[in-house]
């Protein structure tokens, strides 16, 4: 990749469980006007520590969970969509469990336009709204 363009920021927030985070994610691309993640066949790899839903064209959503003895210390995903002008549009979202700013968690996010070639024209991505 050449270049990028992102958009960062983090923030506090209650503590999150697991399903809760997942499906808050979910929902989020669900909702979006560009996710096309669930409008066809996917394959859906749920069992492994990273689990993944990919699409045949390369659009995915991929989470990864870093745990404690006992609990979850950060739960987090990525998901990439390719478009047809040579850009990878990626946003991430993690979220930090508890204890750190009064018993919140801190949610941070990073979107970004990436070029797959050297010519191709960037755009500021959007601010996420999850």
């Amino acid at each position: 990749m050449s270049a990028m363009i992102p958009f960062a920021t983090e923030f506090a927030v209650k503590d999150f469980e697991r399903a809760e985070f997942v499906g808050l994610a979910l929902a989020w691309l669900k909702g979006s006007d560009y996710c096309t993640l669930f409008d066809e066949d996917a394959i859906t790899d749920l069992s492994s520590e990273v689990a993944n839903i990919k699409s045949l064209k390369g659009e995915e959503i991929k989470f990864h969970e870093l745990k404690d003895k006992n609990a979850t210390d950060a739960i987090g995903f990525r998901y990439e969509k390719h478009d047809d002008q040579g850009r990878i549009w990626r946003t991430e979202f993690v979220v930090t469990q508890g204890n750190l700013v009064q018993g919140d968690a801190i949610l941070r996010t990073r979107t970004q336009c990436l070029a797959k070639l050297a010519n191709v024209e960037l755009e500021p991505p959007k601010k996420p709204l999850f």
